[in-house]
């Protein structure tokens, strides 16, 4: 059933959305997208705005069936911005949660997204079985790196991660996603034949310290992010973005990344580029272009 007219926001503020299965239409950049909302799951993406990454992805990709690595799907915001996007992407979306994982299916069916694949379960440097802990069903800050945030968490599910490099998959990889909550180190020692094959550009969420207890071990792992990276001949880019808008106001080429404590602007300076060397001359120009 699809609802066009229907104030979401007062059905959340009753808590009524716990009881519907629903679709509503939304215009994302242009495409009229159905969005699912099944029982509160989905709910964000009926405001969802095309951000800095829409406008990035749109920039990088030159030619149709090129790959698209989305490592922390959640509930497709990422996902709707490389289906929107000018050229033919081939998706590859890596979810450990149960929850996100069955939306996330229902968003590619209901709106008849091709070239999508899901996996269900979280990428690392091995495999085996661990934890992901969130504050509720399709927490966004969801983590399986526990000492992130000490008794941050309410909830934990047992569940299992891989190295994408087990996967031997062959599609040739542009750019990959990675929203991971802490976990970016071992996903990126576990994609290490693929940066060296494909050199990816790597859009990578890094967070600053959620307290002063943890700031020495948050700063430890981002620099080892670094050094991972700069060994495959990797450079940094910070991007800047506007608090109303998420759009990029300006970039800044850097050496490492300084962690501080979490503070409001955080939101706005948490998102990095890591590119091949030789890809510099490129990604400044995109930059610029989409800077204002």
């Amino acid at each position: 059933m699809t609802f066009r007219h229907v104030d979401f926001r007062l059905l959340k503020k009753l808590n009524l959305l716990n009881y519907l299965n629903v679709a509503r239409s939304i215009s994302f950049s242009g495409h009229k997208l159905a969005i699912p909302v099944i029982n509160s799951l989905g709910y964000p993406n009926l405001f969802l705005k095309p951000n800095w990454l829409y406008s990035i992805i749109n920039e990088l990709f030159d030619t149709d069936n090129e790959g698209f690595v989305d490592v922390g799907a959640n509930i497709g915001q990422t996902l709707i911005a490389v289906k929107t996007a000018k050229h033919q992407i081939h998706y590859v979306g890596f979810e450990p949660s149960i929850s996100c994982c069955y939306y996330l299916k229902k968003l590619i069916r209901i709106n008849g997204f091709a070239d999508c694949q899901i996996y269900n379960f979280a990428l690392s440097d091995e495999l085996k079985e661990t934890y992901l802990e969130t504050n509720g069903e399709a927490d966004p800050t969801g983590s399986i790196v526990s000492a992130l945030r000490p008794s941050f968490f309410k909830q934990r599910e047992s569940i299992f991660s891989i190295d994408h490099d087990r996967l031997h998959l062959d599609q040739k990889i542009t750019c990959v996603k990675i929203d991971v909550e802490g976990g970016e180190l071992e996903t990126l020692l576990g994609m290490q034949n693929l940066i060296r094959r494909d050199r990816p550009y790597i859009l990578c969420e890094i967070l600053d310290s959620f307290s002063d207890d943890v700031l020495a071990f948050t700063q430890e792992r981002a620099d080892r992010v670094c050094d991972t990276l700069k060994k495959h001949d990797y450079s940094i880019i910070q991007i800047v973005q506007n608090e109303a808008t998420g759009q990029i106001i300006s970039f800044n080429e850097i050496d490492g990344i300084n962690i501080c404590q979490w503070r409001k602007e955080s939101l706005q300076l948490n998102d990095y580029i890591f590119y091949p060397v030789e890809k510099r001359k490129g990604v400044i120009e995109i930059l610029a272009r989409l800077s204002h």
